[in-house]
């Protein structure tokens, strides 16, 4: 038996089956999408917020407060995919990790910036940048690394989790439908 149809026989609902409710569509397919959705959203908050703790650690271990002192990737040893990702949006850690050369826009002069014709925003080259933490904003990231970091099997047993949910879900919607289709 192949997990495709292991998974026909044991978990698909299709609401064709239930004739009072008017409905055509398999729910266990929407169900099931949003499983997957919901593990890789974990995965991937879990994995950028790793990364966000490991630039800010590393940074303070380096002691660079300053745009003179500042670093780059390569040279603080942190050159991955989850530090490019922490480091390119406009988060927290953008309000705490300043790239040097690179002007700082309050929220006002930013919205009018991008209203002017032909502006376009420069991509970060994350190998030439180099980075610090600003003096100001150090009480902000040691709020960051107060809270502790997500860890490897608490992000495993949360997604084992999302699946017993889906499972318990998926076998007793048949049973609940079959109920709300004999009351119609």
């Amino acid at each position: 038996m192949t997990l495709y149809e292991f998974y026909e026989k044991y978990f698909l609902v299709n609401l064709n089956d239930y004739f009072n409710l008017g409905f055509d569509l398999e729910i266990s397919k929407i169900l099931f999408c949003l499983l997957v959705g919901l593990i890789a959203a974990t995965i991937l908050i879990g994995y950028k917020r790793a990364a966000m703790i490991t630039i800010i650690k590393k940074l303070m271990r380096h002691e660079i407060y300053s745009e003179e002192e500042a670093k780059t990737l390569g040279e603080l040893g942190i050159n991955t995919l989850g530090t490019r990702l922490a480091l390119n949006g406009s988060g927290r850690l953008s309000k705490i990790v300043f790239r040097a050369g690179e002007k700082q826009y309050t929220y006002e002069e930013y919205s009018a910036l991008i209203k002017t014709k032909g502006f376009k925003e420069e991509k970060s080259n994350f190998d030439e940048a180099r980075f610090y933490l600003s003096k100001e904003n150090f009480t902000d990231a040691q709020k960051v690394l107060d809270i502790p970091s997500p860890s490897l099997i608490n992000t495993i047993l949360f997604c084992i989790l999302l699946i017993a949910i889906y499972i318990c879900i998926i076998l007793i919607i048949p049973g609940l439908l079959s109920f709300i289709s004999s009351i119609f």
